[in-house]
């Protein structure tokens, strides 16, 4: 019995210790402007707010104005160890002048505002939450300066531009509890004062009581648009509300709309960007939480009680259940709707929008799936995504608020001016691409997870690729990595149930300072798009479509109506962006075209003598390359008719469009003059009465792609050229930098393709049938189909290191050679050049080459050898040249027994 008593006695010495150190920890500090005390008390008080914070030592506890305290500079408070209350005494009160931070949470405790604020300024001040538990008692009467010199509260915190993602995410459960103020804005979210800050996450549950206080700006709301553009009362401003959430209302009175997940506003490249974790993980940016709202007293001013802000920016669904109880002590603005249009269960999930109210209450309900027990039925709005890049975005100087001048959304305007309810989604992100190699991976920003899971749209734009088409024009590994994500991500937006049509477009006109890339996007980007759309619409007629964006606008390109006045060509002014949003508009739900009737050719005309917007006709000829290029008519032969001189500025990359092209100088003087080291096909095709000039000092490389090709004996070269009939074939190390146009794989070096080859005139140095190295960590690919290569006698070949039948890469395929041109010998195989962590076995050459060449001797090249070819190898001993190595062991010069040697030959 004794020791029970003494271990209880020991249990209540603890208790009550315990209890000691924790009120000794209850501190409290006295201050008011002005003081020059300690703080310990009301006749000794501290000068200022951060004095009396510091004095807390981080433990917690109450800070008592005992005057007016004055905050005209940026205050943070701390997070704290306890509790912190900022009360009053002998009249004092707040004097707010800058905004007030507290700390981020990383507790459980709660900071209480229990005195008078008084707004300073004549615009609006902050006090941010930082996701901790806030409590505003009925002593926070707050006196406002004027219209504007309002206070807002924002229970989350400041989203600047430069703040780290993680600042802007809470998994700690918070709540904030209001009994009185006067609140302009009010969310528990974040306020994105730069639209390049990154998008947070609330993923934690979150609470908010209110029980009495004013909330909102009074005054007129557009209630009928989907695209609101005003601030508002919300659960969740300017971050994801991804985590349950409960409203409760119980009096107050409220002068605007009220949002559960409310304005996320603009995000443009760099928030989406910058917002990696929000990205990283569905528990950050899928909105799946519970969402209740009780309302049992208050006035509701603002006409709308919402489950979600839309705007024509990133616009999701709420995935989880959308609970609205409301009581008889409400009252509500004559024609209040309460909203439940953006509540979307994911497919086999049971959640659902629920809204229990009171006869009588003046309430209109909006797509609930319940409604006072009673199941509903409701059409969806027509909802619509936009996926691109900066044009899509709505980049440019003078276009001030994407938002409502972005082409998506002037299309979203369109369709309300027609009396159509549509949700629209603009997810596109500046500089950005489906390659890695981009500036910005697509699928690395917010907007992917977003877009591909999360917006439920019932039709789908993509215009994306102008920032991947230098580098998918530059090798052959990028553009297969191109259009394997392209048509990946097409397909899987394909597949979601709600998808009526994924549209697919092309990119507009370019006039930029780069030709070489405006050159690519119309020679190998737009055709890959179109044919891309093609394919899968044929697989699944209906389920995708294409639009030729840049022929319905290549009209107001050239009258520069797209572009108003933009130098660079590229993306254009606000009024061009109405012209898009028109013409898809008109495409996608008004059953307008899709292309321009009449715009593609399977003859045209270029010469730089014609105008860049020239018809393309003999008497209008096209001087502009990219602007041929797009001319040409898919899967046609083509021919392009060049008057003159027609100069190739940069490397050059033909159509992709033909299925075969014919290039044909017109009367004699035609010539094609190619300024930079490539000329590739992007077709099959037939050079023909021209002459190709290289005007590029190392030459120019004619890389054929194991497209058939001919070059005819009217065809002469100028400058130095070299062929191959493969690809060229880059390195996979340089696919690492941000910027590089260069990536190949064994994959992309290899071909299976059937080719025929026959060059019968020009001047090559290097030349071979099959791919070129052009770095050393080039890999090595495997050609396995069959081609013919024909070389007549008006060619030569004159390199020695670079060449060969089979170029540098493996053969399993068989290459027929028939090599008649003047020069030096083909060997078999070419060297494949410097190997840098890369393998060459000849043993994998496992083809065959079949020579048809003319029999050694054969200098006339008549098929025999005869007295003829014996006088001419005597005439070469006199000279002492011997230009006929091509046909006779490689030499360079003969003496009398070689001469002896073909006679012997004859004599057989």
């Amino acid at each position: 019995m004794r020791k029970t008593l003494l271990f209880i006695l020991s249990l209540l010495i603890c208790a009550v210790l315990c209890t000691a150190a924790a009120f000794a920890a209850e501190q409290t500090v006295y201050v008011k402007d002005g003081g020059t005390g300690d703080g310990t008390s009301a006749a000794s008080p501290l000068g200022t707010l951060n004095a009396a914070v510091s004095a807390l030592g981080g433990k917690g506890g109450t800070i008592v104005a005992c005057g007016d305290v004055t905050v005209n500079a940026i205050t943070t408070i701390p997070e704290q160890n306890g509790d912190f209350m900022l009360t009053s005494a002998n009249g004092g009160r707040l004097l707010q002048g800058n905004r007030i931070q507290l700390g981020k949470n990383t507790n459980d405790n709660t900071f209480t505002f229990d005195l008078p604020i008084v707004m300073t300024k004549t615009y609006p001040v902050f006090i941010f939450g930082g996701f901790n538990s806030v409590h505003f008692t009925d002593k926070c009467v707050v006196t406002n300066n004027g219209a504007n010199g309002s206070l807002h509260f924002m229970g989350g915190v400041l989203a600047a531009s430069g703040t780290a993602n993680a600042a802007l995410v809470t998994e700690l459960p918070y709540s904030i509890t209001v009994d009185g103020g006067d609140f302009c804005m009010f969310s528990a979210g974040t306020y994105r004062s730069s639209v390049t800050a990154p998008v947070g996450s609330i993923a934690a549950p979150v609470t908010i009581t209110i029980n009495g206080g004013t909330f909102g700006k009074a005054g007129s709301y557009d209630l009928t648009t989907n695209n609101k553009n005003y601030w508002d009362v919300s659960i969740a401003d300017g971050l994801i509300l991804a985590d349950d959430a409960t409203l409760n209302i119980t009096g107050g009175t409220f002068n605007a709309p009220i949002f559960a997940q409310g304005r996320l506003d603009n995000v443009p490249a760099t928030a989406s960007e910058t917002s990696a974790l929000t990205a990283s993980d569905r528990k950050y940016y899928a909105a799946d939480g519970d969402i209740r709202i009780n309302i049992t007293g208050g006035t509701f001013n603002g006409g709308l009680i919402s489950a979600y802000y839309t705007q024509a920016g990133y616009t999701q669904m709420l995935r989880g259940s959308f609970d609205v109880t409301i009581g008889a002590g409400a009252t509500f603005a004559a024609g209040t709707v309460i909203d439940a249009t953006q509540v979307k269960a994911y497919a086999g999930s049971d959640k659902k929008a629920t809204l229990t109210y009171p006869a009588g209450a003046g309430i209109t309900a909006k797509r609930f799936d319940v409604v006072n027990g009673r199941a509903q039925t409701y059409e969806e709005p027509l909802r619509v995504a936009f996926i691109g890049d900066s044009i899509t975005e709505g980049y440019f100087n003078a276009v001030k608020d994407r938002l409502t001048q972005a082409y998506p959304a002037q299309f979203h305007k369109l369709a309300e001016a027609d009396g159509k309810e549509i949700i629209v989604s603009n997810y596109g992100v500046s500089a950005s691409g489906f390659l890695p190699s981009t500036k910005r991976d697509y699928m690395k920003m917010l907007a992917y997870p977003l877009v591909m899971e999360e917006c439920d749209a019932t039709y789908y734009v993509i215009a994306m690729g102008t920032n991947d088409a230098a580098a998918i024009g530059g090798t052959n590994g990028a553009l297969q990595r191109f259009e394997t994500n392209y048509r990946s991500i097409c397909e899987m937006l394909g597949k979601k149930a709600d998808t009526k049509c994924v549209y697919i477009t092309n990119a507009i006109y370019r006039k930029t300072s780069n030709a070489v890339n405006d050159l690519r996007a119309s020679a190998v980007l737009h055709p890959a798009q179109e044919r891309i759309a093609r394919e899968l619409a044929a697989k699944d007629p209906g389920k995708y479509d294409f639009i030729n964006l840049y022929q319905l606008t290549y009209a107001d390109a050239k009258s520069g109506a797209l572009f108003a006045g933009s130098s660079e060509n590229l993306h254009p002014a606000t009024s061009g962006y109405g012209i898009m949003a028109k013409k898809l508009y008109d495409a996608i739900l008004c059953g307008g075209a899709k292309e321009a009737a009449g715009f593609y050719m399977t003859d045209v005309y270029v010469s730089d003598k014609g105008s860049i917007n020239g018809a393309g006709t003999a008497d209008s000829p096209i001087s502009n390359f990219a602007v041929a290029m797009d001319k040409f008519a898919p899967g046609a032969d083509v021919t392009l008719h060049v008057v003159g001189t027609w100069t190739l500025g940069g490397n050059f990359f033909s159509s992709m469009n033909p299925s075969h092209l014919t290039i044909v100088g017109e009367g004699t003087d035609a010539v094609l003059s190619v300024s930079g080291d490539t000329f590739k096909l992007g077709s099959n095709m037939k050079i023909d009465n021209i002459t190709l000039k290289s005007a590029k000092s190392g030459g120019t490389y004619i890389i054929g792609c194991y497209n058939d090709l001919e070059i005819t004996a009217s065809v002469k070269t100028t400058g130095t050229w070299n062929f191959y009939a493969g690809y060229n074939v880059f390195t996979r190390a340089e696919a690492a930098a941000a910027t590089a146009t260069a990536y190949d794989t064994v994959a992309s070096a290899s071909s299976d393709r059937n080719c025929t080859i026959r060059i019968e005139s020009g001047a090559w140095t290097g030349f071979a049938g099959g791919n070129r190295r052009f770095a050393g960590g080039a890999p090595i690919g495997t050609y396995s189909g069959n081609m013919t290569l024909t070389v007549g006698t008006g060619a030569t070949i004159t390199g020695t290191d670079y060449i060969g039948v089979c170029g540098a890469n493996y053969l399993t395929g068989s290459v027929v050679a028939d090599i008649r041109a003047t020069g030096s010998t083909l060997p078999d195989y070419m060297t494949t050049g410097t190997l840098s962590g890369v393998t060459y076995d000849a043993a994998n050459n496992t083809g065959s080459i079949i020579r048809g060449d003319v029999p050694t001797g054969d200098l006339d090249r008549n098929g025999v050898i005869d007295i003829r070819d014996a006088l001419i190898m005597l005439r070469c001993v006199l000279d002492g040249e011997f230009p006929y190595g091509s046909v006779y062991n490689g030499k360079t010069q003969v003496t009398l027994t070689d001469v002896l040697w073909l006679f012997a030959q004859i004599a057989k």
